[in-house]
């Protein structure tokens, strides 16, 4: 094994065990990705991200690599697949499983003893393990254990315990701690910062938040609601432990409880919003906003942040934390709401559940109010997004196309077709995302934006389609979800409407005679 004094990154000759746990890895701007073959092991292999502090270095460690004894593989087109989507999992979890990651820092050397044991525990909890390992300049390796569940189901109750099993085997056997603490690991807030640390982080917190309206029970204080949260706030830490022990020692106690909780609902069936209790009534919008992990999911899929840079579902789902905290809706906010699309990309990818349709509606509809609706503010706004060449080919990828050649052949007064679109009641997956890329194909103006009560929502003047399909074929929520959102039918005609007339009175004298 030698040292490349210039790119400051260490080589391993063929023959000799990865021993990555114990190089003094330096993050050094212009990534280089390779991937490495195990030659022990024909069909393992390893992931590597180099990131370099100058181009100069960048260019003399991609230089070295053709000079090494048996050049690691340079994965090309693959290295790009893999940096884009290496946290797709994420974005699927409205849709399918989802992704939950431990994230922890311990002592490089320590990666290899503990990698073993933290993939038995979850494999004792009927999960598997996909790691991804950092080695930092410092000495520390940051270990990023992720694995799939889905939060539809009961079963997401034994996965959810995973991580923090995870950090507790870590930090009682292998000198880890937590990388960052979100909502399950702000119990260890004195692991990670020590005493005086955490006692200066509450003294900033309350001088900047005194009301803790903002991410309330995440970063220093894990705190739940109610007799039974304060309860098990208390004593989190321990079951913890307990958690911990069961899944390493008794796995045939566990996978019997996951197999009774998997038919079970879990906290996100149905259309993402928690499943209350029997005879409690469902939280409302504002308070699963308090459920926000900042992982920022959400912006990379907003329009707005695509076009603007400005980090819209993260800003309002703040802002309805503030909503629950009691804060009365500002003007600020009022624009921030018109710059939202409804699109629902956001509520899609979320990793939280939380429900962000009808929580920016509940904010608009408080803010509506108190405060005077500028439509014309609003038109402007959605206008300057549609015509923006950026966000129809390189967002939404609408295809450019001749449509505007087709004749078209509608009778005036008269709806040959149906123009049907899928709302937010229809979900996220399928909502219509309001981007007006139906409105400038068709050829006849059938479709038309700001003519609705809501100036977001494209409107149809059924009388003027001539059932040609462009909308669909462009629409590119359709493209996404398979045709869910904008569908073209031909209008029933009135023969259609009599006969359904003529169903409803027979059913009602059937209901109306008496039982003889």
């Amino acid at each position: 094994m030698w040292q490349d004094e210039d790119a400051k990154v260490w080589h391993a000759a063929p023959g000799e065990r990865s021993a990555g746990a114990n190089l003094p890895w330096k993050r050094v701007a212009g990534p280089v990705e390779f991937g490495v073959r195990c030659e022990s092991d024909p069909h393992g292999e390893a992931y590597l991200f180099v990131d370099f502090f100058d181009l100069v270095a960048a260019r003399r460690f991609a230089a070295a690599l053709g000079s090494l004894p048996g050049p690691p593989l340079v994965l090309g087109p693959e290295s790009v697949r893999f940096a884009v989507e290496r946290f797709r999992p994420q974005q699927t979890k409205r849709l399918g499983p989802g992704l939950i990651a431990a994230e922890i820092v311990m002592p490089a050397e320590e990666v290899s003893k503990f990698l073993p044991h933290a993939e038995r525990l979850a494999h004792h909890a009927g999960n598997h393990l996909d790691s991804e390992v950092y080695f930092l300049a410092d000495g520390t390796a940051l270990f990023i254990g992720g694995y799939l569940t889905d939060h539809t189901s009961g079963a997401f109750a034994v996965d959810l315990m995973i991580a923090p099993a995870l950090l507790d085997l870590a930090m009682r056997d292998h000198r880890g701690r937590p990388y960052v603490l979100g909502r399950w690991q702000a119990a260890f807030a004195t692991r990670k910062f020590g005493a005086q640390g955490v006692a200066r982080l509450r003294r900033v917190k309350r001088g900047l938040d005194p009301d803790a309206v903002v991410n309330r029970g995440v970063l220093l204080d894990f705190r739940l609601r109610g007799a039974l949260g304060r309860l098990l706030s208390a004593g989190f830490e321990s079951g913890v432990a307990l958690v911990r022990t069961l899944y390493q020692r008794a796995p045939a106690l566990v996978r019997p409880v996951r197999a009774l909780l998997a038919p079970m609902p879990g906290p996100a069936r149905g259309r993402g919003a928690p499943v209350p209790a029997s005879g409690l009534p469902a939280p409302a919008p504002e308070d699963r906003a308090l459920h926000c992990v900042n992982c920022g999911e959400c912006n990379s899929v907003c329009p707005i942040f695509s076009e603007s840079k400005i980090r819209l579902p993260q800003m309002l789902t703040h802002l309805g934390e503030a909503a629950r905290g009691g804060e009365a809706p500002t003007a600020s906010g009022s624009a921030l709401l018109d710059l939202c699309m409804r699109c629902g990309n956001c509520e899609e990818v979320c990793q939280a559940g939380i429900p962000h349709l009808p929580l920016y509606q509940s904010m608009q509809t408080a803010t509506d109010r108190v405060l005077p609706v500028q439509r014309e503010r609003h038109v402007a706004i959605l206008a300057a997004l549609r015509g923006s060449n950026r966000y129809l080919r390189e967002f939404l990828n609408v295809r450019p196309g001749g449509y505007g050649k087709r004749q078209p052949v509608a009778l005036p007064g008269l709806a040959r077709y149906l123009v049907l679109r899928a709302e937010n009641d229809a979900g996220p997956a399928a909502t219509c995302i309001h981007c007006g890329a139906c409105v400038s194909v068709c050829p006849t103006h059938a479709n038309r934006e700001f003519e609705g009560a809501d100036p977001r929502s494209i409107t149809t003047e059924q009388e003027r389609c001539i059932g040609c399909g462009t909308c669909v074929e462009v629409c590119p929520a359709n493209l996404a979800n398979g045709g869910q959102t904008l569908r073209v039918m031909e209008a029933p005609t009135s023969d259609w409407f009599a006969a359904l007339d003529e169903f409803d009175a027979l059913a009602g004298a059937t209901r109306e005679r008496p039982m003889g």
